[in-house]
């Protein structure tokens, strides 16, 4: 059965696009998992079809060592980008509903949906999630009160009566929460700031949080004077950099992985 994930926050900046395009080459390249796709409805903002640009302009032989990488990791996942300016229209959308709705039970792998942030009845993530064509939503959430915010409110009307209701999950849409741009400061506070917050989302309100906590990555975009010094690509996995910049990054996708999969069961 094909396994779909998005990243989803309504809160711009919160690393949703980030962490589809690293998850998706983590499967692809570093698994070797049968990734089928990577949907982008984001385009033409901060989206999956932007950085698959950005890959392909690096991608020479003048660049070595990325060139050797993205041949190594195999022909590339695909990546369709559908533009949220207004022109993708419902009768569109109703149609690529209908196609999905095939494919979810006649292939296997996976597909990484990339969704702009806004989560209102007509959108294509609330249509994915209403008809079940979305196993898993994952919502990254920072110390920053807005993204905490958007967060629950995300988490809210996915599991409200109206969306139990109009979807027919009882349980409502399966979200995992993931802590994201913990500083170091922050860490050391986290008895006080993020185990207490936890507390109440895991206890009062059954959310499920993933135990790997994402600190600050300082280097997710290329610098344009050491193009190498990256960890997110959707051509290859640079996995000596994350490594050296954010191994337990690898753990949080595990996690993730795990969680798909068993929802998909």
């Amino acid at each position: 059965m094909l396994r779909t994930v998005t990243f989803f926050n309504e809160k711009g900046g919160s690393g949703k696009t980030t962490f589809a395009a690293i998850f998706s080459s983590f499967l692809a390249y570093k698994l070797r998992e049968k990734v089928i796709g990577a949907l982008d409805f984001d385009s033409p903002s901060y989206h999956l079809d932007g950085f698959r640009g950005i890959d392909r302009f690096y991608n020479n032989e003048s660049n070595r060592v990325f060139h050797k990488m993205c041949s190594d990791a195999g022909a590339p996942y695909p990546v369709e980008s559908i533009k949220s300016d207004g022109t993708f229209t419902e009768e569109q959308l109703s149609m690529m509903v209908r196609q999905m709705r095939k494919r979810k039970e006649s292939e296997d792998g996976y597909l990484i949906l990339d969704f702009p942030g806004s989560l209102r009845p007509g959108d294509p993530v609330f249509r994915f999630a209403k008809e079940g064509l979305l196993d898993l939503m994952v919502i990254p959430i920072t110390a920053d009160s807005q993204t905490r915010v958007s967060a629950l409110r995300v988490y809210s009307m996915m599991h409200s009566s109206l969306f139990k209701s109009i979807s027919g999950k009882d349980e409502g849409q399966a979200t995992l929460f993931f802590w994201n741009e913990v500083t170091l400061t922050e860490e050391r506070a986290r008895q006080s700031k993020y185990d207490n917050y936890e507390r109440k989302l895991t206890k009062e309100l059954n959310i499920k949080v993933c135990n790997t906590r994402v600190r600050q990555i300082p280097v997710l975009r290329r610098d344009p004077d050491n193009p190498l010094v990256f960890v997110r690509s959707t051509m290859c996995y640079p996995e000596a950099n994350i490594r050296r910049y954010c191994p337990y990054i690898e753990d949080l996708f595990m996690e993730i992985k795990n969680e798909l999969d068993a929802q998909s069961a």
